[in-house]
Order: C-alpha cells, then structure tokens, then sequence
C-alpha cells in the first residue's frame, strides 16, 4: 500500500511537469518559469517524507517507511509518466 501510495503521488508530479507545455518539450524548458508548481511540488515531497518518516503521522495513511530502492522505482515511475506525456506530444504535435 505505502509504495502505490508514493508512486501514484510521484507519478501525479510527473503529469505536473510534463503537461507544462501542451507542445514543448518537457526537456526544452527550465524550471525557472512556473515558481509556484516548483513551490508545489516541494511540498508534495516534504508530505510524502513526513507521512512516511513520521511515527505519529504513519497509521493514519497505514504506511511503512520505504527504502533507497523503494524511492528509486517510485521517482522513475514519475520519470516514466513524464516520456510517455512526451510520446504523446510528439504523436499530436508532430515536434519536439
């Protein structure tokens, strides 16, 4: 549960980055020019480490600490969201 838990919040900021641009590339632009989705996703991560690393918050999400390879599988999941959003752009608009 704790995984998907974190996965399927990883992969919500991949959609968040991805669909920055309906037709750019997600890898053409900086993260200079949306403060407050960059703002945001801090957030997010500060959340998700305290629901997981926190005695106190854990059972009310019913979560488990994760380990390094957890983590890694969990952010390439929001990695994976991320190409296949590019895919998608490359098929509709024909560039990037």
């Amino acid at each position: 549960g704790t995984m998907l838990f974190n996965s399927i919040a990883i992969i919500q900021v991949g959609q968040a980055l991805g669909v920055r641009s309906n037709s750019e590339s997600f890898f053409s632009y900086t993260f200079k020019g949306n403060r407050t989705l960059m703002i945001l996703i801090s957030i997010i991560f500060i959340l998700q480490i305290c629901v997981l690393y926190i005695p106190q918050i854990r059972p009310f999400f019913n979560a488990v600490p994760l380990n390094l390879l957890d983590w890694i599988i969990s952010l390439a999941s929001g990695f994976a969201m991320i190409i296949i959003l590019e895919i998608i752009k490359k098929k509709l608009y024909g560039k990037l």
